[in-house]
């Protein structure tokens, strides 16, 4: 987490602050990144920019995690559909993220950058950090879905959130690869829909 003198600046350098690293890791990988180039385009010493982050790591991790909430910010209201939804929820949730893409491009290039990263002794394993997180967020909607009896009980929630992150990382990839109208993309969603009910949802 960024130290407290970073909160204490105004809104709006905040905002430019976490943009410019936002860019300056879409644009290069962990390892090449520089906070060098970050300072000089905000104007500040080096010395100043570590009054607001411990280390490059820190500052990648805050990254990724006001990045991967942003985006379920952007959709969790789908999640509070009535009693025996979840599915339809989970295929709206799939074209709110691809809609999400479209509104937010430089955190989701940051997003499908990271995702692809390969992991090194100082940065981690980011994608581990990744699903970790959206698992910790999906995990309380999948309690509740089971708690209505639209999902099975007798499979752990954070396998069933696991199972859900790597189709939504499976779609974002196939969506990648080929370019898919809005009809396609529907078409292609409630495919892997289908595919999460049938395994999942009570018999």
């Amino acid at each position: 987490m960024p130290r407290s003198t970073f909160y204490n600046l105004s809104q709006e350098r905040q905002e430019e602050i976490i943009r410019t690293c936002f860019e300056e890791f879409t644009s290069h990988a962990y390892k090449n990144a520089s906070i060098s180039r970050v300072v000089l385009k905000l104007g500040i010493a080096k010395g100043s920019f570590y009054r607001y982050f411990e280390s490059k790591k820190e500052l990648y991790l805050f990254l990724i995690d006001q990045a991967t909430a942003l985006r379920m910010e952007h959709v969790k209201e789908l999640f509070e559909l009535p009693s025996g939804d979840f599915f339809t929820s989970f295929e709206e949730n799939l074209e709110m993220v691809a809609r999400f893409n479209l509104s937010h491009p430089l955190q989701s290039a940051f997003l499908d950058h990271a995702m692809k990263e390969e992991s090194d002794q100082e940065s981690g394993n980011v994608l581990i950090h990744s699903k970790e997180l959206m698992i910790e967020l999906l995990t309380p909607v999948i309690e509740k879905s089971k708690h209505e009896g639209s999902l099975r009980t007798d499979i752990r929630s954070d396998l069933i959130a696991y199972s859900i992150v790597q189709i939504q990382l499976g779609i974002t990839d196939l969506l990648t690869i080929r370019h898919h109208t809005d009809q396609e993309i529907q078409k292609t969603i409630k495919a892997f829909s289908a595919i999460l009910a049938n395994g999942l949802a009570k018999k």
